[in-house]
């Protein structure tokens, strides 16, 4: 009998909502779309800088993490770098211009990452996805990744859910190695459908 061939890790980019750190993007240019940008397709008239205001429950601007969640993909320079040493080539970035909606103080040394190509890996047959309604596609929880699917990609979006960001052991090894803050590796099998940060150890 065949032995069951094994499956690769992966991981899904995430940023650490309980981190210290943590922040949000609250709102962007009105003429960008943030919808288009989980499309993983060439963007057009880009701004630059790409201002972006921070929700108002964010920190100072001199203390954030390396990644942001909302409306847009942001990445500090540090992640940027990271992902480019792991040799993810995939991804177009932008200069944002992150603004505090209180204190009015700013920062440009994070950019708005456009993750090229959207890949539909997911195998169904080994991962959990709750029934939709109507025209409502179901929701992705638990799942595997088909390696011969992703091809020689580093790091993708789902064409499932396009709002996640998939990584190799690569990216992840490297991004552990950046000791960055607030970036959330969490593996594709223990995804729930809801970004709740990493599990408390008792």
């Amino acid at each position: 009998m065949e032995k069951e061939q094994k499956m690769n890790a992966y991981y899904l980019l995430l940023p650490n909502p309980m981190g210290k750190h943590a922040f949000g993007i609250a709102a962007g240019p009105d003429s960008l779309d943030p919808v288009e940008w989980m499309h993983g397709k060439k963007l057009k008239s880009v701004p630059n800088p790409i201002v972006l205001t921070l929700h108002a429950g964010s920190g100072a601007t001199d203390d954030l993490a390396d990644i942001a969640g909302g409306l847009y993909t942001v990445f500090s320079k540090r992640l940027q770098a990271a992902l480019g040493a792991a040799g993810v080539d995939n991804v177009d970035y932008y200069p944002a211009r992150l603004v505090h909606p209180t204190s009015g103080q700013h920062r440009e040394d994070f950019v708005v990452a456009n993750v090229l190509g959207l890949v539909s890996a997911v195998d169904a047959s080994k991962s959990t996805i709750s029934p939709g309604f109507g025209k409502i596609p179901g929701t992705l929880r638990q799942f595997t990744v088909d390696d011969e699917r992703v091809r020689d990609l580093h790091l993708f979006r789902l064409r499932e859910s396009p709002r996640l960001i998939v990584v190799d052991v690569a990216v992840k090894s490297a991004v552990d190695s950046a000791n960055l803050d607030g970036v959330f590796l969490q593996p594709t099998q223990e995804w729930t459908g809801t970004n709740s940060g990493p599990r408390r150890r008792l």
